[in-house]
């Protein structure tokens, strides 16, 4: 359900809102209570029910689908969207880099094909249970899923289809750039991975209950997820996988072409993860509970970022690398001319705090969240007239 095209901070950039403090020496002193998060999201096309969502490598070419809808088409950032085909249970869809060739698969139904960003379309292979579908970055190389039955794949852009592998509990899939690495996730049972295009598979990691999978374009380094568990990270093509960040009810994962930048939907909570270190650490970008992420899509270099949420609309964010903290920041008094900086509700991550003031040298103290949400750094002095800065440490 992600390919190439949903390809899906350098340190530099991750530099976070600057706080103008008047440090007092009382016990405590509330110095930001901010909700900002990443940059402004922004709300497109009417309440539907979502299935999936893909871009071209540049973003500016969208298509979304609708189960039980038609297929939407944008050709300028999400800004405007155009309806397309018939109605159908789509379930899932794939761009080319160029987003021209585009494909979708739709339950109980076909596969379709469009060679012209989605004005026409033609129906390819049988009725089946379709609910994956991949491509590679010129859309020649395309590969299908079906619940309890086979992976499909075709080298023809989509006009025959040859059956691989065993019938399973297929969910996820997605593909190198030049198609010729594949990627699949199994509902209770393994991811499975191919480099012969498809013909061969082999099984990896534990038995979950896998959900999406995203790929780089090199098919190189891998993410998949599973509800109520961890991310899980790959940067053998498959052979090894590493848990990271949190347990969560995970819905969709995708990555940028280097695999460096990566996005992840979490259906309950609201909640959309950010990491700009190949998923060693993770940051929200997108903290509210009314929305039930469903699918998600970024550009090749990972920074324009679409998503998709259930009888919601379509939401489009660019990733400029900064971030802010939703909570409070406080600093607190010890003993003596000792300070710490406390963090409420903060993402599980590194800190930093940078003071500066004219005519004085930049001082910095780090520290490291707690795991629930709190942390504290110590400042060991008392920063009156300082403005504060807060990122992360580089890695």
């Amino acid at each position: 359900m992600v390919q190439v095209s949903k390809v899906r901070r350098n340190a530099a950039s991750n530099r976070l809102t600057l706080l103008t403090v008047g440090i007092l020496l009382s016990m405590f002193l509330p110095l930001l209570s901010a909700s900002a998060v990443l940059t402004t999201w922004t709300k497109h096309e009417s309440a539907r029910n979502w299935s999936d969502v893909a871009s071209s490598a540049d973003g500016k070419k969208l298509i979304a689908a609708v189960n039980g809808g038609q297929i939407y088409t944008s050709s300028d950032y999400g800004a405007t969207w155009t309806a397309h085909e018939s109605v159908r249970n789509y379930f899932s869809v794939a761009s080319s880099s160029d987003g021209k060739r585009l494909v979708a698969v739709a339950t109980t139904a076909q596969i379709y094909t469009s060679s012209d960003a989605g004005v026409t379309w033609t129906a390819r292979e049988s009725n089946r249970g379709w609910v994956g579908v991949a491509s590679s970055a010129d859309g020649k190389k395309l590969a299908a899923v079906t619940v309890l039955g086979k992976i499909y794949t075709s080298t023809d852009f989509g006009a025959t289809w040859a059956e691989r592998d065993s019938a399973r509990q297929w969910v996820g899939l997605a593909s190198s750039s030049d198609g010729a690495k594949l990627v699949a996730t199994a509902f209770r049972g393994h991811i499975y991975t191919s480099t012969d295009s498809g013909v061969t598979w082999v099984p990896r990691e534990s038995v979950r209950d896998w959900e999406e999978v995203a790929s780089s374009s090199d098919g190189r380094k891998l993410v998949a997820i599973a509800p109520y568990d961890f991310i899980y990270t790959s940067a053998d093509s498959g052979a090894t996988w590493v848990p990271r960040g949190k347990k969560g009810l995970w819905k969709d994962i995708a990555s940028s072409a280097d695999g460096k930048r990566l996005v992840a939907a979490e259906l309950g909570g609201g909640q959309i993860y950010s990491s700009h270190d190949y998923g060693a650490s993770w940051v929200p970008v997108v903290t509210d509970s009314s929305h039930l992420w469903h699918r998600i899509a970024i550009s090749s270099d990972g920074i324009r970022i679409v998503a998709v949420a259930v009888n919601d609309g379509i939401y489009t964010s660019i990733d400029t690398g900064k971030i802010s903290i939703k909570g409070t920041v406080t600093i607190k008094k010890v003993f003596g001319a000792n300070y710490i900086a406390i963090f409420s509700n903060a993402p599980d991550t590194e800190y930093a705090v940078v003071a500066t003031k004219t005519g004085s040298k930049a001082i910095t103290f780090t520290g490291k969240t707690a795991g629930n949400g709190a942390a504290s750094i110590k400042l060991k002095q008392n920063l009156v007239g300082y403005k504060l800065s807060l990122k992360f440490p580089s890695k």
